[in-house]
């Protein structure tokens, strides 16, 4: 558990019975410091209040021993796919929010937004207030064109 406090990890593969303490309580443990952790857990046993504990605990599988590894392959093949939604998803919400941004400093060069209004929404997007001047650069790409032959820049000083 130590351990895994000074160095995070993105899947944990557990039994349930282990010295000290279950692999359910570990899971517990490493969730609160380490929430995005997955966990898959290995047992002997079959008893539903153990799979019920771990599936309220997020886990991705309960597998029996023996190993059936091609549950378990199948397994760290939808992790993986988790992991590369989670990381779309989080380039998208990145994307999404430099588009508001643009879409706030394109109203304010133009004189389409108000003072007031452009300081709320600065700040709620994290675009520095405490410039005296800025600069704008528009880049639009035409087709068959160079994009150099296409650029536009608006200065607001």
């Amino acid at each position: 558990l130590e351990q895994l406090r000074q160095r995070p990890v993105d899947l944990l593969i557990t039994d349930i019975q282990m010295p000290g303490l279950n692999g359910l309580e570990l899971i517990q443990r490493v969730k609160a410091s380490s929430p995005r952790t997955k966990f898959i857990v290995l047992s002997g046993y079959e008893e539903f209040h153990y799979v019920k504990e771990g599936m309220q605990l997020g886990i991705e599988n309960y597998i029996l021993k023996p190993i059936n590894i091609v549950e378990l392959e199948s397994t760290l093949k939808l992790c993986l796919q988790d992991w590369e939604r989670e990381e779309i998803n989080q380039f998208r919400s990145e994307v999404d929010w430099k588009l508001l941004q643009s879409n706030v400093l394109q109203r304010w060069v133009h004189g389409e937004i108000e003072q007031g209004e452009f300081v709320q929404r600065a700040q709620l997007l994290g675009i520095p207030q405490s410039y005296v001047h800025y600069r704008a650069a528009v880049f639009r790409l035409l087709p068959g064109r160079r994009p150099l032959q296409s650029l536009c820049r608006v200065d607001r000083l």
